[in-house]
């Protein structure tokens, strides 16, 4: 692939600088020539802009990594003060991309792991709704691991856009 053309000037925008959290255990693969990557610190959650990481950053979530983290109190009340810090931080938007489809996480079959019998998609239903009416948080399935960098280099071109004209 080229790099993406900006069609007003005819010349070729650099790549998307993405800062990956050096606490990302398995960070996503982005093409070479599209982004640059870096490992650093990101204050909240896990993939930002290079240089706007106190502004705006995406959590990242495998299908298993989202289900513990929604289904687990101790996990779930970590994950609210996450979204918490981002909003103390100024963040307008807090996103969650997740590496599995809606789907998925209506399958009663996912919950099988959990012995107590209590563990069925209408909790992580309940909560679902609480993250997202509640917290505001915009959830996004985006149905597997390359779809989900697809959807982050997606959202955070957009945020470099939004920077350079405002």
């Amino acid at each position: 692939m080229s790099p993406e053309l900006n069609l007003r000037t005819k010349t070729a925008k650099p790549p998307l600088r993405i800062t990956i959290d050096t606490r990302e255990q398995t960070p996503l693969p982005f093409p070479a020539d599209l982004v640059e990557v870096t490992r650093a610190t990101v204050p909240v959650f896990d993939y930002a802009l290079t240089g706007d990481e106190a502004g705006f950053a995406v959590e990242r979530k495998s299908a298993s990594d989202f289900l513990s983290s929604i289904i687990m109190q101790d996990n779930y009340n970590r994950e609210l003060a996450k979204v918490w810090k981002a909003k103390a931080a100024g963040f307008g938007l807090v996103v969650y991309v997740i590496e599995a489809d809606f789907a998925h996480f209506m399958d009663e079959r996912v919950y099988r792991q959990f012995s107590s019998g209590r563990v069925t998609s209408a909790l992580l239903l309940r909560k679902w709704r609480h993250l997202t009416h509640d917290e505001g948080v915009l959830i996004h399935f985006a149905g597997s691991r390359e779809l989900a960098a697809r959807s982050i280099m997606a959202l955070l071109k957009q945020r470099r856009d939004y920077l350079e004209h405002f």
